[in-house]
């Protein structure tokens, strides 16, 4: 299993993706896969569970969890029952605010 994130930093006045990647082996494809999200403040957010296709999928991340300055630290958890299979290592990506009205000062 593998999370590949498809944006970067975020400075002012930048418009970028806001998708992660997430590809699983075979082994895994049968089994429930959900991506778990704590914020730089702190709290935690929880998908719903993802929808694959031939082990793949792409989640966009909501914009507030990308607000703010620190780091968004991301896992991906696969599970089978209610009770979890495996979960990957624990991913972090650095997260800048994003100004969308250029008059602002950044």
């Amino acid at each position: 299993m593998k999370l590949i994130p498809l944006f970067k930093r975020l400075h002012s006045g930048e418009s970028n993706s806001r998708s992660i990647r997430i590809e699983l082996s075979e082994t895994y494809l049968t089994k429930s896969a959900r991506l778990c999200f704590v914020t730089p403040m702190g709290k935690i957010y929880v998908t719903e569970e993802l929808s694959f296709i031939d082990g793949v999928c792409e989640y966009l991340i909501p914009r507030m969890l990308l607000d703010g300055r620190g780091a968004l630290l991301t896992q991906l958890v696969i599970y089978e029952n209610d009770d979890y299979v495996i979960k990957s290592p624990i991913e972090e990506y650095p997260v800048f605010s994003s100004v969308y009205d250029m008059s602002l000062p950044q």
